[in-house]
């Protein structure tokens, strides 16, 4: 009797605790860019980072062709600058499979390589958006330039499914 009382319970308690269907969680709708960035005709690319962040930036950029490009702030409507920097990254699990060899701030963390893209206003200087996307690390060298070259494909991307057609 107390048997069947135990599993009784742990049955109800199982199926009430887990739901017939899985909820769907709704993403909220992407936020429009501002304005500012959305009439711009010009812009200056400019590079807080190595040359091949620049590079593929600018050329990514010129593909496009949605922006005129030019060199001079004073021409420009918006400035858009990439930069690189340095942060922490939890652990993934391929770090237990294949140790990455530099040393860790604490266990199971290591460093990686964050690129910004961020517009500016070129006549105020103010941040009008900003976008940051990971540079997965890689112990060669054409592999962490493959990387690279995929972040900064990936900042690109992600302005240009966030602007208005043409």
């Amino acid at each position: 009797m107390h048997l069947t009382r135990m599993i009784a319970i742990s049955l109800l308690s199982a199926t009430m605790s887990f739901p017939k269907e899985k909820e769907k969680v709704q993403l909220p709708p992407t936020a429009p860019l501002p304005d500012r960035v959305l009439q711009a005709r010009t812009v200056m690319v400019t590079s807080e980072a190595d040359k091949l962040v620049y590079d593929q930036a600018y050329r990514r950029i010129q593909e496009w062709g949605r922006f005129q490009l030019t060199g001079d702030p004073e021409r420009a409507d918006v400035i858009l600058i990439i930069r690189s920097g340095y942060g922490p990254r939890p652990p993934r699990w391929r770090d237990v499979l294949i140790p990455y060899p530099y040393p860790y701030p604490y266990p199971g963390w290591s460093y990686q390589d964050i690129l910004s893209l961020i517009i500016l206003d070129a006549k105020t200087k103010l941040e009008l958006w900003s976008e940051t996307q990971e540079s997965w690390p890689a112990l060669k060298r054409k592999n962490r330039e493959k990387n690279t070259i995929l972040a900064v494909d990936a900042l690109i991307r992600s302005l240009r499914e966030r602007m208005p057609a043409k």
